[in-house]
């Protein structure tokens, strides 16, 4: 039998574990997966919010510088000065000397160049044009380009000069290959006018565009990741190769509806690339327009969510082992208190609520064990509730009929040996009609609450019931009992008072008392003896009143 019951808990106890094991597997592996994932995203988001607000820095270092020459032009513009006295005076030379200056503090910059209007100049090299060949060395002034060679429309040539022209606002232009220096190059150009809104010229720098590639921070970088700029309205990305020269990629329809989706929706995207398997790629919008582009393989980025999911579903069956053992070896210790369990259990179904039982031996059956006594400790509470409900008038909180049944049964049997000394006092309310009639049930339910409250606070010693509508009985015992006649002119007096409050009604109560061994020994003759001493009682104050 004992081999039977130890072989079902087994199995049972192993079918549960290994649900258990499964579920908690799965909910632990959803949930690492999860917080992994949101995590990695996160950091995916972080990386193009740093790395937008450095280079934007960069960037903007460069717009500022920009900015300098021009206050200046426009400050010397808006005196209506002429263009000869502009081209041809002093401030011609102060203006190369601030734009040199201004570019040498510059990081990165190439060149700083400002070109007249031809239209106003008679010339299309009308102006100036400094350029350098390395950032270490000094700018030198170069042979502006001829603005009249070119049609305003070649963007390659003179873009930098009719673009701004046209749209009468300062921009970046896009990156492009310089020859010459055998670098990339990104421009920043400032249309200029006149206060009367005539147009002058333009001011521009050119930057190395390695320079705002590397101002990046990629030391914390992921290992495969890359980071771009990409000019989606060239469909054209930018990244630096391992010397930090910037190289130039012509995005494929694929990668671009990515990255342009990303300009326009926000997020993260999962995407597939050819022979490259899966990455997460993030963007940023930059202020020049271009996109900060990141690229990292999800292979990478995934690699700590994945360790944490292998670590975790080695933990869990290494806990499904070691439980299965420990169950397996302690199923004999699991019987003897689930028969003793079982025994107590069926003591509580017959009634028998008196005996608790708490094993020690098991923490399963330890809870379950405490979890059952817990139960029979508040059953009890709910029986002794329910009893006192049962036994108590839910107006004045006295005992009711049924309380005083009861205990006259106890006292003539006298089964708890505490009533050979008592009196029984009979009380009936008076004036309870005339507070019915005079102010309705709400005075009546009043004047019987203060008569409940009277009663217990002059008997606090005695069982007090509500036997009927307006009749209370005391059974005076202990110090009561022996302080009976105190009490009882106590009673007498205190009472004659009116309720405070809306219902001026007066408390009073007529009442009679016999005595046990004095009047009597029969409790039925006892208490008639008082009821009719009751009415006497109740006659001698309606004929006082």
């Amino acid at each position: 039998m004992s081999k039977s019951i130890r072989a079902k808990l087994l199995r049972v106890v192993l079918i549960a574990l290994m649900i258990m094991a499964l579920f908690m597997g799965t909910a632990g592996v959803v949930a690492v997966n999860r917080l992994a994932t949101t995590n990695s995203e996160q950091i995916m988001t972080g990386i193009c919010n740093e790395q937008t607000y450095r280079l934007d820095g960069k960037l903007n270092v460069v717009k500022n510088s920009a900015d300098l020459i021009y206050e200046y032009l426009q400050h010397i513009s808006t005196g209506n000065l002429t263009l000869d006295y502009l081209f041809l005076t002093e401030y011609g030379d102060i203006i190369e000397e601030l734009a040199v200056s201004v570019a040498n503090q510059t990081d990165g910059a190439m060149a700083v160049y400002f070109r007249y209007d031809p239209e106003l100049a008679g010339s299309g090299t009308a102006g100036f044009f400094y350029t350098r060949a390395s950032k270490h060395d000094e700018f030198k002034k170069d042979e502006p380009t001829d603005i009249l060679k070119y049609d305003k429309n070649d963007t390659e040539h003179v873009g930098w000069f009719f673009i701004p022209k046209e749209t009468k606002e300062a921009l970046w232009m896009a990156p492009y290959y310089n020859k010459n220096q055998d670098i990339y190059v990104i421009s920043y150009v400032i249309p200029i006018y006149t206060g009367k809104g005539d147009f002058i010229g333009v001011v521009g720098m050119d930057i190395d565009f390695s320079t705002i590639m590397n101002a990046a921070d990629t030391e914390n970088f992921y290992d495969k990741g890359i980071l771009a700029l990409v000019d989606l309205s060239e469909r054209v990305m930018y990244y630096s190769d391992d010397d930090g020269h910037t190289q130039e990629v012509e995005l494929s329809t694929y990668l671009y509806n990515h990255i342009n989706a990303i300009d326009k929706e926000g997020g993260l995207r999962k995407i597939k690339e050819d022979n490259k398997g899966a990455s997460i790629i993030c963007g940023s919008k930059l202020s020049n327009g271009m996109m900060l582009y990141v690229n990292v393989p999800s292979r990478e980025i995934y690699k700590e969510r994945n360790r944490l999911i292998v670590l975790y579903v080695g933990i869990g069956i290494i806990i499904f082992v070691f439980a299965f053992l420990l169950v397996s070896k302690s199923a004999k210790a699991i019987i003897k208190p689930l028969k003793k369990l079982s025994e107590i259990t069926g003591r509580y179904a017959a009634g028998d609520w008196s005996e608790t039982y708490v094993n020690k031996s098991t923490t399963e059956i330890q809870m379950l064990s405490e979890g059952i006594s817990v139960m029979a400790a508040n059953t009890q509470k709910y029986i002794h509730r329910i009893n006192t409900i049962a036994r108590r008038d839910t107006l004045t909180e006295l005992g009711n009929k049924t309380a005083y049944v009861e205990l006259v049964e106890d006292i003539k049997c006298n089964r708890q040996d505490k009533y050979s000394q008592y009196e029984i006092m009979v009380m009936d309310l008076n004036l309870l009609k005339k507070a019915n009639d005079t102010y309705g049930h709400e005075a009546g339910d009043a004047l019987l609450k203060e008569a409940g409250r009277y009663m217990s606070k002059v008997f606090e010693h005695s069982a007090l019931f509500r036997i009927g509508g307006d009749e209370f009985v005391a059974i005076m015992t202990n110090e009561d009992y022996d302080n009976r006649v105190a009490i009882t002119q106590q009673f007498e007096s205190g009472m004659g008072y009116t309720l405070l409050g809306e219902y001026p009604v007066q408390l009073s109560i007529s009442f009679g008392g016999a005595v046990y061994g004095v009047d009597g020994t029969d409790f039925d003759m006892l208490f008639k003896l008082a009821d009719d001493r009751m009415y006497a009682k109740k006659k001698e104050m309606k004929m006082g009143r």
